[in-house]
């Protein structure tokens, strides 16, 4: 079989997507039935839309379930100018380009509805931006080819049939993404927020960006006081060739919303706090009531009590002072000055509470280990898989370089033999025991005592 849909759907499939035919010159898929997932239709049926539909272009049903229990969705925008923004807001992800815009790739959690994108404007009106494409809507895929161009489709960047799924990023409702608990996920309400900001249509243009600049700000407020975060958007909605200052005035003008009551500090749609690569993250509560943070920089479990975690100096213990305030500013006059230690430690025992009791069983040490969910977890201080349910903490990382020499297994058995064994087999036992090296400690006793 040959042609567009013959070719590339079995790819497609095999990922554990939901591909669907495009008739020549359209955009949608004509087939009754097409928004049931793969599990509801006919295998047969769906294998002879492989000869019937050969000859047509592919899109994807939306709404996948993937590896991690999220789903796949796009952010299709319509507007070249609305692109820049669109991908400061997703950060890094696969692209699809048709005719004008571009439609972003993202995994969700949760229930979300497909939603048309329409952005705000003076005189009470709306102007369309793109569509929040997720649960049953339709995205047409390379190398199908534009109705209107008359050209495929392309990516930017590499293709989806080649990108890693669970490194797209991970949208959500700012409830959804507390009670499934992901790490360095963007809120909906955030996304949406920037998107459909009145003031953005002053910044696209350049044109009276201080005051644009402080109404789109403030309209961030409400999900995220990261001032660095923010500036990147700022710089994503202005003009490529921006030459202003409005950039140098953001953190002033995030002072000013602050001072205003606009924030809701330790509300944001991440959960009021986003640990990145360097922040503590929040894992639950003991039974004594103290609260438990994974340090990510020191891979290790720490308890801490409520008052330490209102602390400038237990709270740098975990990061230096620069992430604490970017994300938990303290303003005097209108212009930061510290910390704000208390809406710092109210968000981290809030997630703390959400997640509940913390189970010290689930703590793994330094050594290997067999997944329950498949293969191997190897915890000798390098990365682990996020999707473990185990915790796994190594305060001093194992230099596993490779030896100069082989070691011969034979030799350390005979020295093992030399042994006054009272069973002789005891020395092959101590083989396999040493295999396993390096050993670990019991995770409950040094957690209770503070020693992870």
């Amino acid at each position: 079989m040959t042609g567009i849909f013959a070719e590339r759907a079995p790819v497609y499939s095999a990922l554990g997507l939901e591909p669907r035919p495009v008739p020549p010159g359209g955009k949608a898929c004509k087939i009754k039935g097409w928004q049931k997932p793969d599990t509801l239709i006919d295998r047969d049926q769906r294998e002879r839309w492989l000869t019937r539909h050969a000859d047509s272009g592919i899109g994807l049903r939306l709404g996948t379930i993937l590896a991690d229990d999220s789903r796949l969705g796009a952010l299709d925008i319509d507007r070249d100018d609305m692109v820049r923004l669109a991908q400061a807001l997703l950060g890094s992800t696969c692209e699809r380009i048709g005719s004008k815009g571009s439609a972003l790739f993202f995994r969700y959690v949760g229930q979300l509805k497909r939603k048309p994108i329409r952005r705000r404007v003076a005189n009470g009106e709306d102007i369309p931006i793109g569509d929040l494409l997720v649960d049953g809507a339709f995205c047409v895929i390379p190398p199908t080819v534009h109705p209107s161009t008359g050209t495929a489709y392309f990516w930017v960047g590499d293709p989806l049939e080649t990108y890693v799924l669970d490194a797209l990023p991970l949208l959500g409702s700012g409830s959804d993404l507390q009670s499934a608990n992901f790490q360095g996920a963007r809120s909906l309400e955030l996304v949406l927020a920037a998107l459909q900001s009145e003031h953005v249509a002053s910044l696209v243009l350049g044109q009276s960006t201080h005051d644009a600049a402080l109404g789109f700000i403030n309209d961030l407020l409400p999900y995220t006081q990261d001032i660095e975060f923010i500036r990147g958007l700022v710089a994503a909605a202005l003009p490529p060739d921006y030459g202003g200052n409005t950039l140098d005035e953001v953190p002033e003008l995030v002072a000013s919303g602050v001072s205003k009551g606009l924030h809701r500090p330790g509300r944001d749609g991440a959960g009021g706090y986003d640990p990145r690569d360097m922040g503590p993250i929040p894992f639950g509560y003991l039974a004594n009531g103290d609260f438990v943070l994974y340090d990510q920089r020191k891979r290790i479990l720490v308890p801490e009590s409520s008052n330490g975690l209102i602390s400038l100096g237990t709270l740098m213990n975990y990061a230096p002072l620069s992430f604490w305030m970017s994300r938990f500013p303290q303003y005097k006059d209108g212009s930061p000055s510290g910390v704000n230690t208390f809406g710092a430690g109210d968000a981290l025992i809030e997630l703390c509470r959400k997640r509940g009791g913390f189970d010290p069983s689930l703590v793994r040490g330094r050594g290997v280990f067999p997944d329950p969910q498949g293969g191997v977890i190897v915890n000798w201080g390098g990365p682990i898989p996020e999707d473990t349910r185990y915790v796994y903490v190594c305060h001093r990382p194992l230099d596993v370089s490779t030896p100069s020499q082989p070691v011969d297994p034979r030799r350390i058995l005979a020295m093992f033999g030399r042994f006054n064994w009272g069973n002789t087999s005891s020395a092959l036992l101590l083989l396999g025991w040493a295999a396993g090296l390096p050993p670990r400690g019991d995770p409950s006793s040094m957690l209770v005592h503070g020693v992870f």
